[in-house]
């Protein structure tokens, strides 16, 4: 566990410290944002995530644009270009435009396109498996899905509705026998309320074989804080309540609440290489000691199109397992991912 932990720590001050030393500028820039639905938006840039940009323009305030639904990204040349110098004494000031009337103003403003609020869809799905033929025969196939809905609020564009959709699942045998047979879905919505803090609700089901667990299950609210947010790196932090029914095979049924400690990070390192991973800590409100922790941690390259290769850390460790079960369990995956 103090491994885990180390390593969790690890990665985060190594991220956070690159993040540091790039020192990146958010300038403000006129730009051309070309969208996967063939759409065009131009405006300023005010604000920007590793998870979406917000532009100004004269019909909006503050638009905000997922980058997954961004296809290209152009300067735009005619709203930087410079204003024409001033006349010279020797040349005759142009007589100033007269001023349109009150009313051609308002025509113009109601006349001005509406914006349009639209949830945005995105997803991804992994798949891998191995083969081991020699001293040992093993065979491995694993699978994670995962769908995010994202939505601005019609009022404050900047601030956001998501829900994001998982399923992960792995069958493994050994030597002929069954080494690995577990899924598990999970459903988490999330609400931003002010500036950096948002509540969120979190429900999960599945099942673990190996663990001899027939059927599980967990339901809790919570609220978190966008901690750091920049162009390329996002650090979010999570604290919150979660109720965890587990129906086990041959012992009794265990039924308890937790805390729920978390923090989620996305960094862009480049273009086509992104670093994503996420950490739950459960310590038992009603047996002191007890506590199950979940950390996972994928490096994705995008390589052509929607496909990507993809290398994952995956740790659970539980102290309240059945006996003669191991209470770790750790992996690492490779998989060919395909985005939309």
């Amino acid at each position: 566990m103090i491994a885990n932990l180390h390593m969790n720590v690890g990665v985060t001050c190594l991220a956070l410290f690159v993040l540091c030393s790039a020192g990146g500028r958010a300038s403000a820039q006129n730009v051309v944002l070309q969208l996967k639905n063939g759409d065009q938006i131009s405006g300023l840039i005010v604000s920007g995530n590793a998870r979406q940009v917000v532009i100004s323009n004269a019909w909006a305030r503050a638009i905000s644009i997922p980058l997954s639904e961004i296809s290209k990204r152009e300067t735009n040349k005619i709203a930087m270009a410079s204003p024409p110098a001033p006349a010279t004494a020797g040349q005759a000031a142009a007589s100033p435009q007269p001023t349109p009337p009150a009313k051609k103003i308002v025509a113009a403003a109601k006349s001005a396109p509406k914006l349009k609020v639209k949830g945005t869809w995105h997803g991804q799905i992994n798949l891998g498996t191995s083969a081991l033929f020699g001293t040992r025969d093993q065979q491995d196939y694993t699978g994670h899905a995962q769908l995010t809905y994202l939505r601005p609020y019609l009022n404050q564009p900047k601030k956001f509705f998501r829900n994001t959709s998982q399923l992960d699942a792995e069958y493994q045998r050994t030597d002929g026998q069954e080494s690995a047979n577990h899924a598990y879905g999970s459903n988490k919505s999330d609400f931003d309320l002010w500036d950096r803090s948002y509540a969120y609700a979190l429900a999960g089901a599945g099942y673990d074989d190996i663990q001899k667990v027939d059927f599980k299950y967990q339901v809790g609210p919570g609220a978190g804080a966008h901690l750091v947010q920049h162009p390329n790196f996002a650090l979010d932090t999570e604290g919150g309540l979660d109720y965890e029914a587990q129906y086990r095979r041959d012992i009794s049924n265990l039924e308890t609440f937790y805390f729920r400690l978390a923090e989620d990070v996305t960094w862009e390192i480049q273009k086509n290489l992104k670093l994503t991973e996420n950490v739950a800590f459960y310590p038992d409100m009603e047996r002191v000691g007890e506590y199950h922790n979940d950390f996972s941690s994928t490096l994705s390259y995008g390589f052509w199109e929607h496909l990507s290769l993809n290398l994952t850390v995956v740790d659970h460790y539980n102290t309240e397992l059945a006996p003669g079960v191991d209470p770790n369990q750790f992996e690492v995956r490779s998989s060919l991912g395909f985005t939309f």
